[in-house]
């Protein structure tokens, strides 16, 4: 493996795990709120409404040349106050984005202030907004140079979702430890505005899998993801669909790291673009770590 892929690989998942880290999770349906709900103390004003998340992930996909992009997250927020039983956050947040190849887009640092309102505690709706300050790297590629200069502020928001039906690895036991017929499945979506390209981005990510046979603590899944696309602009690298098979292993019980690999097929809907052909099939490499407090 390249070196600078190596590097890049543990500067995301140590700088995760970090004691430092405090910029779906994106994947935004992982609730950290049940803390707010706890009764409050006197030791101090915020006792028991402070919350946080750490995701940070490494992908790499055979139609970008396997470029590895790297991404991490952390959330710093409070519970203000409660709207028909739930709370509206608020908190401050940090983001990096690095890739090894050195595309200007893939290499930039955000930081700013979000709001977030859960509307339903057991399932995992959110919307939120938030305003950032973008700060590019400096790395670009000489045949694209980066054509945005100095910094830009970027109003954003929406709504994000994230469920998950099944079994945790740590509730199987019995004969169904040893036999694959476990079931899961797992829902993203989200409808979002970027305010610096005046558009509508909106995603889908299903998968319905199975717990395969573990080995101790490491768990192993298999299951069938869908992807989808849409924006309210018309670029065509937004708008695409495609399915494929997916490898997932979790190497720990009490951690939520998880490696997975995928293969896709299917196609842009609005045609190919650039270099890039309308047909899509595409290995998926990926390493994700998430953390909530």
């Amino acid at each position: 493996m390249d070196i600078k892929k190596l590097v890049l690989i543990c500067l995301i998942i140590v700088g995760a795990g970090s004691p430092l880290a405090i910029p779906q999770q994106a994947i935004a349906g992982q609730d950290t709120s049940d803390a707010g709900h706890a009764t409050i103390p006197d030791a101090g004003l915020f006792a028991g409404r402070m919350w946080g998340e750490v995701y940070s992930d490494a992908v790499s996909e055979q139609a970008q040349g396997y470029n590895i992009i790297g991404d991490l997250f952390v959330k710093q927020g409070l519970h203000l106050f409660k709207i028909n039983g739930e709370y509206l956050d608020a908190y401050a947040k940090t983001r990096l984005n690095l890739d090894v190849d050195g595309n200007y887009f893939y290499n930039r640092w955000e930081n700013g202030i979000g709001l977030r309102y859960k509307p339903f505690r057991y399932y995992g709706l959110y919307v939120y907004a938030e305003y950032l300050l973008n700060s590019y790297l400096g790395r670009e590629l000489p045949d694209e140079p980066n054509p945005y200069a100095g910094h830009q502020l970027n109003a954003q928001g929406g709504l994000t979702f994230w469920q998950w039906w099944g079994k945790e690895g740590w509730q199987v036991r019995g004969p169904e430890y040893y036999l694959p017929f476990t079931g899961w499945r797992e829902v993203y979506a989200d409808a979002i505005y970027y305010g610096n390209e005046n558009n509508i981005v909106a995603t889908l990510d299903y998968k319905e899998g199975l717990m395969l046979v573990p080995v101790g603590p490491v768990l192993f899944d298999a299951y069938i993801a869908t992807q989808a696309g849409t924006d309210a602009n018309g670029d065509p690298w937004y708008h695409f669909a495609e399915i494929g098979p997916g490898i997932r292993v979790k190497p720990f019980d009490n951690l939520d790291l998880q490696i997975s690999v995928e293969y896709f097929m299917g196609r842009y809907t609005r045609g190919g673009f650039g270099d890039t052909k309308a047909e899509i099939a595409d290995f998926e490499f990926t390493i994700a770590f998430w953390q909530g407090w």
